[in-house]
């Protein structure tokens, strides 16, 4: 999903027509060709650079073990995205389930004794893969809804964890009067 433009933009490189899907399910058919991504969950910062959040559970990018949070994507099939957008970029890193996708990524790494920090190219070779149990463009869409409605209740469970804590502080001062 992305949000507004102007905030930081996050988006899961999971799946392709994932709009219309869920809103338009009858519209979709199994025998199309799926687009499916590689598990890894992006966030777009300023200046168009595109760092990995995560790699989502069974999908190429865990399974390889090269991939991980921070990580900078330089390149998607030798073409450069610096300065692409996020919705650039997941164009090219989708595809038909089951091709493979190559892409070059930058890791900031501390080298040596002394610490001093240098640059690491990544490249890899990742398979487009559909989440595991997906069969159909409606699994696929189901997923993506299923997956937001989770970002959304962690969001939540944050949110009253905070206020969890404060009232205990507050209890915790007012059995100390």
């Amino acid at each position: 999903f992305v949000e507004r433009p102007g905030q930081v933009t996050f988006g899961v490189f999971f799946f392709k027509m994932l709009d219309s899907m869920v809103q338009n399910p009858s519209d979709t058919n199994a025998s199309q060709v799926q687009a499916a991504g590689v598990g890894i969950v992006f966030v777009e910062r300023q200046g168009g650079i595109i760092n990995v959040i995560t790699t989502t559970r069974g999908g190429s990018a865990e399974k390889a073990g090269t991939v991980k949070p921070g990580d900078t994507v330089i390149s998607v099939d030798g073409q450069n995205v610096k300065g692409m957008g996020l919705e650039q970029v997941k164009g090219l890193v989708m595809g038909p389930e089951g091709t493979m996708v190559s892409m070059v990524f930058v890791r900031r790494e501390k080298q040596g004794p002394s610490g001093v920090a240098k640059d690491v190219m990544l490249p890899i070779e990742l398979e487009r893969k559909l989440p595991a149990g997906a069969s159909s463009p409606q699994d696929v869409g189901r997923a993506a809804q299923l997956e937001r409605e989770v970002e959304k209740l962690r969001d939540r469970t944050k949110t009253l964890q905070g206020q969890l804590a404060s009232a205990q502080q507050t209890i915790i001062q007012r059995d100390r009067q």
